[in-house]
């Protein structure tokens, strides 16, 4: 059995008051214990008679045993968020429907003794169901579901009755925020027997019916995205995706795209902000729309992978076998905290504000301090194949030379484009000869990037030199890395080559650096780009992300914090560049390029908002991809205007025709002489609206009609963008089609 055995018991103590709701072993609601007549004791709803546990400056929680719902009411406006809805009867949702949306936890696992998968076990539902005995039929009911108040809140304690599981949650009232919290060394369940594969925590909180107009929720999708209450979805699959993207050393699926983990719900004046606040990395995020499995809501909500499980594909034989983690589960605690949010914009946007304070410690926004800059996406050099004596051999083609760069930086200073930031690729001989990048030696056809890196300075350019394969190589001089310092599976297969029957430990044949291998050469890379060049550019630390099952079973959130420490200890003293990154690493940029401006387009998604740019903006300076390959590159330049984004181009100093048949043949419009006088146009116009904003953060971001967005500022300047064919009026300006508008305050 798990270590820390719960001891069942259907009586809590707290403070002066007893609160007691319990189901019996029939399956009926004990009788609550009598309250002793103290002073003191809290307060009963007035509205549903639920008891009051606690109270805050800003908000209440009660809770309702009978119901076996919580609710958390937002004092400011009196609206109150439910682990379950309050309207169900209304919406017709029937009996058995409302138990499963009643349930406060859910989860799944794998049944050894029955060799069968257990998938959305509804606490509230299993706990009461009823076993029949074999030779009598006699029903009994072994599960139960018990309260237990404990300071500002209460423990609720489930044993489900078919797997022998008990898993106790709390949920508790911390001044602006409640939490969820379930201590994982107080789940009690035979592993021999079972093993717990996921927990989803308060699945229907923040659930919106779909008769609520213009209510959504938010999933960080991307950019992010909302789905609205009314949009009517029931076709929808469940969106079921990774925070920080897929562990590419397990994972069976492609979905990418989550960077934060949080999610939100919102209605009128009123929102919530869901933040996962531990064992975040092996955390999902999950959606439905109304209609799925019949039910009139829209709702999004965490879940953890708990224990992995991995399918070992047999090949020589053409079948597979299932493999589970041993030694129960890593995590030490699943914890989910939620923000009540009200006011008259409310909604992503206030989100987003709140999401960045937690995420930067409560560092606020820079005002006036964002200096406008075009970024560069440059290449040094690309790997080439030419005959020798008849033989194939490699070399690198440098086309864009520390020179190369300081002419494109001349000729942008000479066009007014008074700042830059340069992240300078494809100059390191590790990187290019796709070994382990752990030095800062470059190329000597390219020229002396430490003096190039000095030399932009002059032109108030800031040069990144970037690596962006740090977690992975192809080639070793050492043969013994393949033993010692190669990330495993689960099974601690090392797999050569890509086979499509394996789930494999590479990238293509790429080999992933084990755990000890990662910090070691991220330490010593971070060590000599202080030393060097006093900043870097870094482009898979910090967004990929996986485990290592080798020595020592390194799991994802071990990782991040690994790097997370790393990237502190480096930011001290240098500066840094990261590639559209995850929030571990992200808080420590000071500059990310390549934010996007998309989400994926899942069927359950139904528009794209800023709120990862509302995050970052005013904290960390962001760029747009590359807007020279982008399908529509005015439409793309619109959509910097609009998130707060710096422009980007990604350019050669050589001819673009020199990258044909190369690694680098997407950069398919990359002669910087054919895009330098629109690059200095539109740097043009972020400098104007830098000026109307006076360096402030964005505020609010709201749709004003089909196609025209509306980006408010905190000095209350704003930028009018419109994507349509025509123009569009707003009072008496007019917003020009495939144009934009900048309000300057007031």
């Amino acid at each position: 059995m798990k270590k820390g055995l719960w001891q069942r018991t259907g009586i809590g103590l707290l403070c002066l008051f007893l609160l007691v709701a319990c189901i019996a072993a029939g399956g009926a609601l004990a009788e609550k214990s009598e309250q002793p007549e103290t002073t003191g004791a809290p307060a009963g709803d007035p509205i549903t008679g639920a008891a009051q546990l606690a109270e805050s400056d800003t908000a209440r929680l009660y809770l309702d045993t009978d119901a076996h719902a919580f609710y958390v009411e937002n004092k400011a406006t009196g609206y109150r968020w439910g682990s379950a809805p309050d309207n169900m009867d209304a919406m017709s949702v029937n009996e058995e429907q409302q138990k499963m949306m009643q349930s406060m936890v859910m989860i799944s696992g794998y049944d050894h003794t029955r060799d069968s998968r257990i998938d959305d076990l509804y606490a509230y539902v299993d706990c009461l169901t009823g076993v029949a005995d074999e030779e009598s039929g006699e029903m009994s009911y072994p599960g139960s579901v018990q309260y237990t108040a404990v300071e500002n809140g209460f423990k609720v304690t489930y044993t489900f009755a078919t797997i022998d599981l008990v898993l106790p949650m709390t949920v508790t009232l911390e001044g602006d925020h409640f939490t969820a919290r379930v201590v994982t060394d107080e789940i009690v369940f035979n592993e021999q027997d079972f093993s717990l594969l996921g927990v989803h925590i308060l699945p229907y909180m923040g659930a919106m019916s779909k008769d609520k107009t213009g209510a959504y929720v938010l999933i960080p999708d991307g950019a992010g995205a909302v789905a609205y209450a009314g949009s009517g979805k029931e076709n929808a699959p469940l969106y079921h995706r990774p925070v920080y993207g897929k562990d590419i050393i397990i994972a069976d699926t492609d979905y990418d795209g989550i960077t934060l983990p949080c999610f939100g719900a919102a209605e009128g004046n009123n929102a919530l902000l869901g933040v996962i606040k531990q064992d975040e990395a092996d955390a999902y995020i999950n959606g439905v729309g109304n209609g799925y499995v019949n039910l009139p809501y829209t709702r999004t909500w965490p879940s953890f992978k708990t224990m992995v499980d991995f399918e070992y594909a047999l090949v020589s034989d053409y079948y597979s076998t299932q493999v589970f983690e041993s030694g129960g589960i890593k995590a030490d605690v699943l914890e989910v905290a939620y923000y009540p949010l009200s006011g008259e914009s409310a909604g992503y946007a206030q989100m987003a504000a709140k999401y960045r304070e937690l995420l930067f410690g409560g560092i606020q926004p820079m005002n006036g301090k964002t200096e406008p800059a075009l970024y560069l996406d440059l290449y040094a050099s690309v790997t080439k194949v030419r005959s020798v004596l008849g033989f194939k051999s490699a070399y690198e083609d440098v086309v864009t030379s520390t020179e190369d760069v300081m002419t494109i930086l001349q000729a942008l200073a000479d066009k007014q484009v008074g700042s830059t930031v340069v992240r300078y690729n494809a100059w390191n001989k590790q990187e290019n000869s796709e070994k382990a990048t752990t030095k800062m030696a470059w190329i000597g056809a390219v020229g002396d990037v430490a003096e190039l890196v000095e030399e932009a300075k002059q032109l108030n350019s800031t040069v990144y030199p970037s690596v962006s394969k740090v977690l992975t190589y192809s080639h070793s001089s050492n043969p013994f890395h393949t033993l010692s310092g190669v990330a495993r599976d689960p099974a601690s297969r090392l797999v050569m080559d890509e086979n499509p029957y394996l789930t494999t430990s590479q990238i293509g044949t790429s080999y992933l650096l084990s755990y000890a291998r990662i910090t070691e050469n991220l330490a010593t890379l971070l060590n000599g780009a202080t030393d060097k060049f006093g900043a870097v550019g870094l482009s898979d630390v910090g967004r990929m992300l996986y485990s290592d099952f080798s020595k020592g079973d390194h799991k994802r959130p071990v990782v991040s914090a690994a790097i997370s420490e790393m990237l502190a200890d480096y930011t001290a003293e240098s500066k840094l560049l990261l590639d559209a990154p995850n929030a571990y690493a992200g808080k420590y940029a000071d500059e990310i390029i390549n934010l996007p401006a998309t989400s994926s387009g899942n069927m359950l998604l139904d528009e794209t908002v800023p709120f990862l740019h509302l995050v970052y903006n005013g904290v960390v300076r962001y760029s747009t991809e590359a807007l020279n390959l982008s399908g529509n590159p005015r439409s793309s330049f619109l959509r910097a205007l609009e998130y707060g984004s710096m422009p980007c181009y990604a350019w050669i100093g050589d001819e673009a025709s020199s990258l044909i048949n190369t690694k680098l043949d997407y950069l398919y419009s990359a002669d910087y002489t054919y895009w330098i006088d629109t690059a200095a146009e539109q740097y043009q116009a972020v400098c104007q609206v830098a000026e109307a904003t006076a360096g402030s953060a964005i505020a609010d971001h709201v749709k004003l009609a089909e196609g025209v967005y509306k980006t408010v500022y905190a000095n209350g300047a704003a930028v009018v963008v419109n994507y349509t064919d025509a123009a569009y009026t707003l009072g008496s300006e007019s917003v020009p089609a495939a144009g934009y508008l900048i309000q300057s305050k007031g």
